[in-house]
């Protein structure tokens, strides 16, 4: 779709401020479906003169047609089948879905009613779940499955504001008005509220990371890798130094 680093960027960012809508679909530069981005290339005369040789000319009115002959009878219906087909056999090798539970796994309808029956009774007595026919079933209210209490391995511990969750913030924010980090290629309005809700809020901080700070952070915010992907450090380090002026300077262009 001809894109470019920087546009792929703004598409993303486009998406994450809800504005998806904005976005022109198919190719992101001056280009018509699949074709040359400069232009047309092929079939840009009209094809008369391939007409004129390969087209033939209609042929001749045909004569008056002799009067329709009257139409024959339709012919008579056949009978419907009296007794069904035969099912055209198919070899277990060529269905595999036919085959059937081997002998061993088999167990007579007999024998599982009886146990179903003991089940029951057993339920009914002491008012527990039925687990005679499986001793060792877990099920759904049992806590097997969420051995670490429902936390992902190494996700960071989350706090619960308003019915959201929000990463616990595991730096300290600076006094002062927080800057405004979207400023930063590659941060959006969610980015920008995550990154302050776990205590990141001045681009001085950004520009102070040392390594371990970013495993902290790449550990906790939605976009894992952003941060050398789209170099916040040296941004961070202009805007912490100039503003605007100084990431002009370095970068060659305006801030967002």
């Amino acid at each position: 779709e001809d894109l470019t680093a920087a546009r792929l960027e703004e598409i993303i960012d486009a998406f994450d401020a809800g504005k998806g809508d904005t976005i022109k679909p198919g190719p992101q530069i001056d280009r018509m479906t699949s074709a040359a981005a400069a232009g047309q290339t092929t079939l840009l005369e009209q094809p008369t003169k391939f007409r004129e040789k390969f087209v033939p000319p209609p042929p001749p009115e045909a004569p008056a047609a002799a009067p329709a002959a009257a139409p024959a009878a339709a012919a008579p219906a056949a009978p419907a089948p009296t007794t069904k087909g035969r099912p055209r056999d198919v070899s277990e090798e060529g269905a595999p879905a036919l085959k059937e539970p081997s002998a061993a796994a088999k167990v007579s309808e007999a024998k599982a009613e009886s146990e179903r029956k003991q089940a029951n009774a057993s339920a009914n007595a002491n008012g527990q779940p039925a687990k005679a026919m499986r001793p060792d079933a877990t099920g759904a209210e049992s806590p097997a499955g969420k051995i670490d209490g429902g936390k992902a391995v190494g996700k960071p511990e989350h706090a619960v504001s308003g019915g959201a969750t929000a990463p616990r913030a595991i730096f300290t924010a600076p006094a002062g008005a927080p800057d405004d980090l979207k400023m930063m290629a590659g941060i959006g309005p969610k980015l920008e509220a995550e990154l302050n809700a776990i205590g990141i809020s001045k681009f001085s901080q950004i520009a102070a990371f040392t390594a371990d700070d970013v495993a902290k952070v790449d550990g906790a915010i939605s976009f894992k890798g952003r941060i050398g992907r789209d170099n916040w450090i040296k941004q961070a380090e202009a805007l912490a130094k100039g503003g605007a002026a100084e990431y002009e300077r370095v970068f060659g262009k305006k801030p967002r």
